[in-house]
């Protein structure tokens, strides 16, 4: 669980840089990486509530970088995202939730960066150390929506009661 909720700080500190260039020495670019978040000094994560375990673990690991917690449903942080942008403010660093909100609202409005430009860890660039050896994403061109928790992107729920 501990690996788990400091892979997501990390994933949520590379949202507020400007995605970079691969370099030969990744420690270099992850120390432009900590001092551009830490210039900025927080970070703005749309999600969903109970989310309160990760928000401790980043705190710790990132102490000079507040975590600003949108809490909201699904289809009510797309609207709200949307209209944020038509009013010209770009308040959300990092969206979690689920992937067809954010395909049918964000994706298609074109809000989303790809994610791949900002990742800089070798562990997390190799592929075969993650779920089913790639990274799986929840969009059709693959480098938008990651699911960083190695969970399948589509589900199959069922009431065994009935």
């Amino acid at each position: 669980m501990k690996l788990g909720l400091s892979t997501l700080a990390y994933f949520l500190l590379l949202t507020i840089a400007l995605p970079i260039m691969a370099a030969g020495d990744w420690r270099e670019e992850w120390e432009k990486v900590l001092g551009t978040s830490k210039q900025e000094g927080r970070l703005v994560l749309y999600t969903f509530p109970g989310q309160e375990l990760v928000f401790q673990e980043f705190q710790k690991n990132f102490p000079d970088i507040k975590l600003v917690e949108v809490s909201v449903r699904g289809s009510e942080r797309v609207t709200r995202i949307v209209s944020e942008r038509r009013a010209g403010k770009y308040l959300a660093d990092i969206l979690i939730g689920g992937a067809g909100s954010a395909q049918s609202g964000l994706l298609k409005a074109g809000l989303l960066d790809p994610i791949k430009p900002s990742l800089i860890y070798p562990e997390v660039l190799d592929e075969s150390k993650w779920w089913q050896g790639k990274h799986v994403y929840g969009d059709d061109e693959d480098k938008y929506i990651l699911s960083f928790a190695g969970a399948p992107l589509h589900y199959f729920h069922y009431n065994k009661r009935w």
